[in-house]
């Protein structure tokens, strides 16, 4: 299976959400959004090509027990991780898409939706992308 990074501006807008995410107290945060909250959140330890990671696939679970405990309900959190027994729960391309669609399909205006990634990223030709698990 041939890798195929994520768009730039996908990794961007990740990067710019999560770094915003963890420099605003949490609790400015969840008073901005009156609506639903939801989370897709990936983390990532084992690659096929490069260094594996040890700790991404724990700090994405810690981020999720850290949002559950900030508000967020359990059910409107998805975790995907390596070695995830469910494969949808895996982050593949197609699993991370569908995943990151799915919330975004069904959030509303005043919803807030935060996407957090743990793992390596690359910077190639001028392009940023994140690696996701293969």
């Amino acid at each position: 299976m041939q890798r195929e990074p994520f768009e730039p501006g996908v990794f961007r807008v990740l990067v710019c959400l999560l770094a915003f995410c963890l420099l605003v107290p949490s609790g400015l945060v969840l008073a901005q959004s009156s609506g639903q909250r939801w989370a897709v959140l990936v983390g990532v330890n084992e690659y096929t090509s490069l260094q594996h990671l040890k700790y991404c696939v724990a700090d994405a679970g810690k981020l999720r027990d850290q949002l559950v405990a900030s508000g967020f309900p359990r059910e409107n959190v998805f975790l995907l991780v390596d070695r995830a027994a469910r494969q949808v729960d895996q982050p593949f391309r197609a699993n991370i898409q569908q995943r990151i669609g799915a919330v975004l399909a069904v959030a509303g205006k005043e919803d807030l939706v935060f996407i957090g990634f743990s793992g390596h990223g690359v910077h190639l030709d001028g392009k940023s992308y994140f690696c996701r698990w293969i």
